[in-house]
């Protein structure tokens, strides 16, 4: 039951008179009176007995003036509580993650980031590799999720998301351990002719186009299977067929049933920080404080 004239009403019963409370105040009389009227109006209760002597608190008055104080100072820690919780919401920094797109590979930055920025609060969030799922994600970037890591070639990310590139991954074959190549160290392109190869169709990837380009030239010998993204059922599809699908080092423990072997190639893909086109402060804030920890674990 709190009221913004309950302040006033504590004053004036400590006064004991309207004037008085009107000097401790700083304010007219008539102010006083009628700030004490609207609260009598709105509790629908008589504070006070007037009389030319002076005030005297009627029964209830006297029983709002014992609990006034408790509830003005109730009301002031659960407003300083709001804005606590305030303060902190606005400091989250929500990452999504996946199966395909973590930050494994920087968790002791991360951890070092979280050390030396102790205002961030980093939450987690799992989200789907699916196809509609991650779409979804980058049209909402920045709502329920405000950044993630990941490989980020596909031209998805086009005029879609703000991207701080971080490293380059080198391409990679995932091969079901039932495929006899899975047991070599490395493998040339001379070693996948007569296979089929497993990579996203033309168009999706500038960077797989490229690899694309190369063996429709070169190595005719290879067949080439298309799907039309990169999820969870891509790498169920390669260990099924006891196949090989292009793949980065970075997904080395996506299936267990597929071995990553190193391609020889020179080809790679970026890996980044993805985040929002239009940044919110924080999130502002957080990609500066990365990769001020990036460089200084550099250097």
């Amino acid at each position: 039951m709190y009221n913004k004239y309950l302040p006033i009403f504590i004053e004036v019963t400590n006064a004991g008179s309207f004037s008085k409370a009107s000097e401790r105040l700083y304010i007219s009389v008539p102010a006083v009176i009628k700030q004490i009227n609207h609260l009598e109006d709105d509790l629908d209760i008589k504070l006070f007995h007037r009389t030319h002597t002076g005030l005297t608190l009627t029964k209830e008055g006297q029983f709002i003036y014992e609990k006034a104080q408790y509830i003005i100072e109730f009301s002031n820690i659960t407003l300083q509580q709001a804005r606590d919780i305030y303060n902190h919401r606005i400091n989250d920094i929500s990452i999504g993650v996946s199966q395909l797109r973590h930050f494994n590979p920087f968790i002791d930055l991360i951890k070092k980031l979280k050390s030396n920025y102790p205002d961030f609060n980093m939450n987690v969030i799992n989200f789907n590799d699916q196809r509609d799922e991650f779409e979804s994600l980058l049209d909402q970037l920045g709502k329920n999720i405000d950044c993630f890591f990941g490989i980020y070639s596909s031209s998805n990310f086009r005029h879609r998301a703000s991207i701080y590139h971080i490293c380059d991954y080198n391409i990679c074959l995932a091969i079901s351990i039932n495929n006899p190549l899975s047991s070599k160290d490395k493998i040339t392109f001379d070693d996948l002719k007569g296979h089929k190869i497993i990579m996203v169709e033309r168009g999706d990837t500038s960077y797989i186009d490229d690899i694309r380009d190369m063996i429709e030239r070169e190595y005719p010998e290879i067949e080439i299977m298309n799907v039309p993204a990169y999820d969870i059922d891509t790498f169920n599809l390669c260990n099924s067929i006891n196949g090989i699908m292009i793949s980065v080092d970075l997904w080395n423990k996506v299936h267990p049933l597929l071995v990553n072997v190193p391609l020889d190639t020179e080809f790679t893909v970026p890996y980044g920080l993805i985040y929002p086109l239009n940044p919110s402060k924080k999130v502002k804030k957080f990609v500066e404080s990365f990769e001020k920890e990036l460089e200084n674990t550099r250097l």
